[in-house]
Order: structure tokens, then sequence, then C-alpha cells
């Protein structure tokens, strides 16, 4: 006689068809999520990897957002320094002019309006810092107002109120970057020649410069010239130097760059699922327990009484 376990094949097709519904939910979780598991337990093998590439990337990250901070002070600082010296050419343009034609109508307007856009440059605030302040952040670091406040200091050294601490930053791990430009350092020629223009200009004894020139004008205009361009040599040579730490910079963000996307891909193919692979296997578990919900069906309608 041939015993008939109902039982036990019961059992044994709910176990696979539970199995195959753990299955399909895993692989449509993975098919939603886009990744294989939803923490490190399901990928315990390589979890410690994951988490350094993390780290790794996380630092990277960091880098990137800082290079492209100093790239628009260095950007900002081009653009000043720029104006500085666009003021300081036309100062010795509008020399040149009044020796050429003996005549130095409206020097004094001239001077003072030379004046203004390079104090104004010198005062420029990125964020809540001065641009050219150096480590002293809370001054203005050019203090004169008007040509009046320049030509009463001693100096025109005294104007100036920025300390000597340069700004520097990392931005990889082996490379730090000084890239700070002060106040006194980019426009105190200029300024002295400003101040000593100004001082001729107010002097009963040579001034004022306004309308035909005396030889001694001539001659103190002239001696001018020559400071004017060791100023604006420094200030090029300023320029020059932050134009080099531009491109270093535009070098280490691109490297950067593709640092973040080699640790990001390194990451993914840990971490991300194969989404063409997901779906075949979905398919397939989807089938089998389609095929499982009908054994359980079948096998659920049978009883003894139809083999007695």
């Amino acid at each position: 006689m041939t015993r008939v376990a109902s039982y036990s094949h019961n059992q044994s097709l709910l176990q696979g068809m539970l199995r195959n519904q753990a299955d399909l939910y895993k692989t449509q979780q993975q098919i939603n999520t886009g990744k294989k598991a939803d923490d490190y337990k399901g990928i315990a093998p390589q979890a410690s990897t994951v988490v350094t590439a993390r780290a790794a990337m996380s630092r990277t990250e960091a880098y990137k957002d800082t290079a492209n901070e100093i790239s628009q002070t260095l950007s900002l600082i081009d653009l000043k320094t720029g104006s500085m010296l666009e003021a300081t050419e036309a100062l010795k343009q509008s020399i040149l002019e009044a020796l050429a034609m003996d005549n130095g109508q409206g020097f004094g307007e001239i001077l003072e309006s030379n004046f203004q856009m390079i104090a104004s440059a010198l005062n420029t605030k990125i964020g809540n810092s001065y641009l050219f302040g150096g480590g002293q952040t809370t001054e203005k670091p050019f203090t004169a107002t008007s040509l009046d406040d320049l030509a009463g200091l001693a100096s025109a050294s005294d104007a100036f109120v920025n300390d000597q601490t340069k700004s520097s930053v990392r931005v990889t791990d082996t490379f730090t970057m000084q890239y700070g430009v002060l106040a006194d350092e980019v426009a105190t020629p200029v300024m002295e020649v400003i101040k000593a223009l100004k001082e001729f200009h107010d002097d009963p004894m040579t001034g004022p410069i306004n309308g035909d020139l005396t030889p001694a004008q001539v001659t103190f205009l002239e001696a001018r010239l020559a400071d004017i361009d060791a100023a604006t040599q420094g200030m090029r040579t300023i320029q020059t130097a932050n134009g080099l730490r531009q491109s270093q910079m535009k070098d280490v963000t691109e490297q950067l760059k593709q640092q973040s996307v080699y640790y990001e891909t390194f990451v993914a193919d840990i971490e991300d699922v194969d989404m063409a692979e997901a779906i075949t296997r979905f398919n397939a578990d989807q089938a089998a327990l389609e095929v499982s919900y009908r054994a359980v069906s079948l096998i659920s309608q049978l009883n003894l009484s139809k083999y007695i």
C-alpha cells in the first residue's frame, strides 16, 4: 500500500514559496533603491573598504569646495589688482598728456579720481573680511578717505593698517597654498607718488597744477613718471604671481574632480546593483513565485478520498 504524505508535501512547498517571496522582495528592493543592500551587513566582506573609500571621498569633496572658494578669491584679487593697475596707468597717461600739451587743466580732479579708484579697490570685502587686509579682518586696510587725508600723513605707508599675515589654505593632503595679497605691498608705491603729487599741487610755491605748466612743474611731473613706472611694475609682478596661483588652483581643482569621480565609481561598483541583471533575476523570481503559488494551490486540493 502506498502512503500519501500530503502534510510533508505542503510544508516543503510552503517553504519553497516563502523563499521565492523573500528572493523576489530582495530583488525588488534592489531595483527600487539601486543598492545591493540597505546596510553594510549586506556587503559585509567589503564594508571596511567602502567605509574607507567614503571617508576619502568626503575629504576630497571638502577639498574641492575649498578649492572652488579660493579660486573665486583669486579671481577677485586679479580683478581688483587689475583695476588698481588701470588707475595707475591712467594717472601716468594724464601726466603724459599734460606734459604734451604743456597744460595741467583739471589735474587735481584727475588725481582725486584715480586715488579714489585705488582706495576703493584696497578696501574690497569678500564676505565679512577685507580682501587685502591679511589677518586683520575688522578694519579697512587703507584708512585715507581723501587726498587731503593722505597728504596729512607723514608717509603714505601710515595709511595702511593691514597686518603681514598672508592667507594660506590646504587644498589636498599634500599641498598648501599661500594666496593672500596685502594692501601695503600692492599700493604703497603708487600712494607715495599720489601723495607727492598732491603736496606739490597744494604747495602755493609750486602749485596748483592747473593751466599752463611752469618749468618747475614740468620737471617735477617728468620725475614722477619713473616712480609711477616702478609702482606699475610692482603691481604687475603681484598680478602675475596671482595668475600663477590661479593656474595652480585650476589644475588642483581638476585633479580633485577626477579623484572624486574615481571614489564615487569605486564605491558604486561595490554598493550599486547591476540593474539589467537585477531585472532579469526579478523576472525569474516572479515566475518561480507564480509556480510556487500554483503548486501550493494544487496540493491543497488533494485528499485521500480521491485515492479510495
